[in-house]
C-alpha cells in the first residue's frame, strides 16, 4: 500500500515540478515545502473565487478544481511523513 502512495505522490507532485523548473534538479526539501505552501494558497484562492460564480455546476467544478490544486500542494509534506516512516 505504501508503494502505491509513494508512486501517486511522485506523479502529482506539482511543487516538485515547479522547483525543478525554477531551481533545477538540485533543490532542497525545504524549497518544495515553500512551493507547496504557495500551491496550497493558490488552491484556496481558486476555491474562494467559486463563490462569485452564479451557475451552480460551474461553481462546484471550480471549487473541486481548487481543492485538487490545494491537495497537490500537500505532496512535499506527505513525502516527509513517508520518509520518516521508513
Amino acid at each position: 500500500m505504501k508503494h502505491h502512495i509513494v508512486r501517486i505522490t511522485r506523479v502529482i507532485n506539482l511543487p516538485g515540478y515547479i522547483c525543478r523548473a525554477t531551481l533545477g534538479h538540485h533543490h532542497k526539501q525545504s524549497h518544495r515545502m515553500v512551493a507547496g505552501l504557495c500551491v496550497m494558497a493558490v488552491g484556496v484562492v481558486i476555491m474562494k473565487s467559486s463563490g462569485h460564480i452564479h451557475q451552480e455546476f460551474v461553481s462546484w467544478a471550480v471549487e473541486g478544481f481548487g481543492g485538487a490544486v490545494h491537495g497537490m500542494g500537500l505532496t512535499p509534506y506527505i513525502e516527509i511523513l513517508l520518509a520518516e516512516e521508513a
